[in-house]
């Protein structure tokens, strides 16, 4: 049976009840690689779905370069991940913490610097059993020049392993990560269809309880769309924006009224991610 990572849906919300949830963790060894170094972790049990648990692929990037968000950008590739080998796993889910928006030559890039550690939910087969992780991960090393790097990893996880080590970075990671639905404080209203001079957009009205102050919009569609960087309007003394984006693609498609994509909108810390309809214009 062949796994792969999805990346159009995030359980980021499981992990942030970890910090005030005892965890149990368990730590793969580095694969040291010429610009990085990566491995995989283990916290233990969902704290909020009896039937998963919680895995991590954590990623150590060297003083001066940087790998990619799973939308790059302008440039660059995102990770890839391939679970082919993997023992006593019916589903899993990749999580993607915030990027860093980055600049250069008029380009705009989405990366990760430092550390970064991307959430597995792992839902097992056999509860009972080992959950054996096998994986193979590609990523971009990036400074002046990038580089793919890549390793093997495995991980086995005993269903009745205990461990705290590893409570701190889980929940330190878990403010990264945005929440997945409409919240008093931000919320991600609607999404409409746009085109004008010849151009398609798409048209995000988002909100939040006091004024955004470095709002970033992010919109994903299927594959073959590329989106270039929104421009985005304060309304409502700047509680309210709408973000408009336009987006191209290779055979000249456009996105159908009904389709669905993928809005980030993010703010420091405040920070909403939703699977949005694309509605008619407005």
């Amino acid at each position: 049976m062949r796994l792969r990572a999805f990346i159009w849906l995030a359980t980021a919300l499981l992990l942030l009840a970890c910090a005030a949830v005892p965890a149990r963790a368990l730590e793969g060894a580095w694969a040291p690689k010429a610009h990085s170094s990566v491995r995989l972790l283990a916290l233990g049990p969902s704290p909020t779905d009896p039937d998963a648990v919680i895995l991590g692929i954590h990623i150590r990037m060297q003083p001066g370069w940087e790998t990619y968000w799973r939308s790059p950008g302008d440039a660059g590739v995102p990770p890839d991940f391939f679970f082919d080998d993997t023992e006593n796993v019916d589903e899993l889910y990749v999580d993607w913490p915030l990027p860093t928006k980055k600049v250069t030559a008029g380009m705009t890039t989405y990366v990760y610097q430092g550390d970064v550690l991307l959430p597995i939910t792992v839902y097992p087969h056999d509860r009972t059993q080992p959950i054996k992780l096998r994986m193979k991960i590609t990523y971009a090393a990036c400074r002046e020049v990038c580089m793919l790097e890549e390793a093997d990893l495995a991980l086995d996880v005993a269903p009745d392993h205990n461990d705290d080590r590893l409570a701190e970075l889980f929940a330190k990671n878990a403010a990264r990560m945005p929440v997945l639905d409409n919240t008093p404080d931000v919320a991600i209203e609607r999404v409409n269809a746009a085109a004008g001079d010849g151009k398609q957009r798409l048209e995000v009205l988002a909100r939040a309880t006091s004024p955004w102050i470095d709002p970033q919009v992010i919109i994903e569609a299927e594959p073959g769309f590329a989106f270039k960087p929104a421009v985005i309007t304060p309304i409502m003394d700047g509680r309210r924006i709408i973000a408009r984006a336009e987006y191209t693609h290779a055979a000249g498609l456009q996105i159908p009224e009904g389709a669905t994509v993928v809005v980030t909108v993010y703010d420091g810390t405040r920070a909403i991610e939703r699977i949005m309809l694309v509605y008619p214009p407005e």
